[in-house]
């Protein structure tokens, strides 16, 4: 089961000619018309935006739960990688719904199919299909993904949902950092903030039982931490590969993972039960917990892959974030896990991380244009922030060459 979510959330960028320059004089002399909307299209948007945010908030929850009742409800079963490989297998189904979904549409609509279709495949090369391409693309995630995810369901058997779900929201802070140096964008200093939140909120949870390496929450904490890590560069790494993808490409990219994952690893899950790391066998198999858990997760993606075509963006991340006081309601009342003080601070100061790095970038400007002093409106920092890759890794680097060299020469 998968529970990287922000990195599905791509809009298609739409290839367009460029227009010469007497038709952009044209258009600049245009008045610009906001495009009217259809009567009733916001309230329509904002009701599918209030049911996604509680589906995918209960979707959620539900396939946390699943998974931890599956590794320890039954005394003679316990495999995350066999978990991890059979839910993953599932994602085969994605191009396929992709492509009667958008097979029904087309026809309905009198257009043709062909062109959508033909499209997703660029994503295994931009003239023709590659095959090491798609061999390495798939290879690639999937090993990410599995690793990802097997520390994820690892972590679960060991710590409560609530407290997996929380330690994996920081995966925000990972990203923000990851996208600094590999991706070179802008340094932010609301993300800085986000993320010494969370990792303050990592540390003080590690400290509930003391940082002894014999403690099992201790290594709970820190296969959790590591899935959080694995996610962050999960998503890095697609939009350094990939960029932005359309919903074809994405379910195209999900169904070669499938079946990377369900020809090449099983090896390892065999050999992971013949050596008895992992205990299981297929007479004992509880199909009840792992079907229910497969099934929960793949609809959880589904509805972070595609709902972002009926609503914003944005009530999917509050969906997740609802599902982290749903996981420990769920822990309280159901499993009877009872909450200290000290690990209350770490959910919450992870908590605030995780809401901070959903702030925009121009946030602190549009706070500063409501400030009824007018000294306190100006942005010290204009000049500065109109270049987007200023304060980049790579910028900081040239800029103390530039000096070192200038310093040198004087």
């Amino acid at each position: 089961m998968d529970y990287n979510y922000s990195y599905f959330a791509l809009l298609p960028n739409q290839p367009t000619e460029s227009p010469s320059a007497d038709e952009l004089a044209k258009l600049a002399r245009l008045p610009r018309r906001k495009p009217k909307e259809p009567d009733g299209f916001c309230n329509r948007k904002l009701g599918y935006g209030v049911i996604l945010v509680v589906v995918v908030s209960i979707t959620w929850v539900s396939a946390t739960q699943f998974t931890r009742a599956t590794l320890t409800s039954t005394g003679h079963f316990f495999a995350p990688f066999f978990l991890i490989w059979f839910n993953t297998s599932w994602m085969i189904l994605c191009y396929p719904m992709y492509y009667a979904v958008n097979w029904i549409n087309c026809k309905c609509q009198n257009r043709d199919y062909r062109p959508s279709i033909n499209a997703a495949w660029k994503i295994f090369g931009a003239e023709s299909f590659s095959g090491w391409t798609a061999a390495f693309r798939c290879g690639c995630f999937a090993i990410i993904w599995a690793a990802t995810n097997y520390m994820y369901s690892y972590a679960l058997s060991i710590l409560a949902a609530s407290d997996v779900s929380a330690l994996f929201s920081s995966n925000t802070a990972f990203v923000f950092f990851f996208s600094w140096t590999i991706l070179h964008e802008r340094f932010e200093g609301t993300k800085l903030f986000a993320s010494i939140f969370s990792l303050a909120g990592i540390i003080i949870m590690s400290y509930v039982d003391g940082f002894l390496w014999d403690n099992p929450a201790l290594s709970g904490i820190l296969l959790a931490v590591g899935s959080a890590v694995g996610s962050a560069m999960y998503k890095v790494l697609f939009k350094r590969l990939i960029g932005d993808a359309n919903y074809g490409q994405v379910s195209l990219l999900l169904t070669g993972l499938g079946i990377f994952n369900l020809i090449l690893f099983w090896p390892i899950t065999l050999t992971l039960q013949l050596t008895g790391v992992e205990k299981w066998n297929f007479s004992t198999i509880p199909w009840m917990y792992v079907g229910g858990s497969a099934a929960l997760g793949f609809l959880f993606n589904a509805l972070v892959n595609y709902g972002i075509a009926l609503t914003h963006p944005l009530f999917i991340t509050l969906g997740v974030a609802l599902g982290l006081p749903l996981n420990a309601v769920v822990d309280h009342f159901f499993n009877k896990v009872e909450f200290r003080a000290i690990e209350i601070t770490g959910f919450v100061l992870i908590t605030i991380g995780f809401f901070m790095t959903l702030l925009p970038i121009n946030w602190t400007q549009s706070v500063r244009k409501r400030l009824p002093c007018k000294r306190l409106r100006k942005d010290p920092d204009e000049e500065a922030l109109k270049n987007h890759y200023v304060h980049t890794p790579r910028d900081l680097l040239r800029m103390s060459m530039a000096a070192a060299k200038k310093k040198q020469q004087t």
